[in-house]
């Protein structure tokens, strides 16, 4: 195997589990504000407070689910075979990322 192409492999490795840790930190977030938002629910006074607490659970779900559509979409070309050509590799591992990031967040929210 050529130097090149092992250094590319590792270095996708090392990308996918940064985006890994990004991913579940976002998702962590998402679940903490909005586990403390809930608490807030019929409380007076307490709006300014919900109100941040809401918009960082929407950005830990932001995070969390663009992390991992890129994630998914990396492994996807890693694991795609380098002979099929490169428009192939790309919409596949595009669609494959959007498309399970997707039906997360479906099932998170229930869009």
């Amino acid at each position: 195997m050529k130097t090149r192409t092992l250094f590319a492999r590792w270095l996708l490795l090392a990308a996918s589990l940064s985006l890994a840790l990004a991913s579940a930190y976002g998702w962590l977030s998402f679940l903490v504000n909005g586990i403390a938002y809930s608490d807030l629910i019929g409380l007076d006074g307490r709006d300014d407070q919900m109100a941040m607490l809401g918009h960082r659970a929407y950005v830990g779900l932001a995070l969390g689910a663009g992390c991992e559509a890129i994630l998914v979409s990396a492994v996807a070309w890693f694991l795609l075979p380098p002979s099929d050509s490169k428009r192939i590799r790309i919409f596949t591992s595009l669609a494959a990322g959007f498309g399970i990031a997707f039906l997360t967040l479906v099932a998170i929210k229930g869009i």
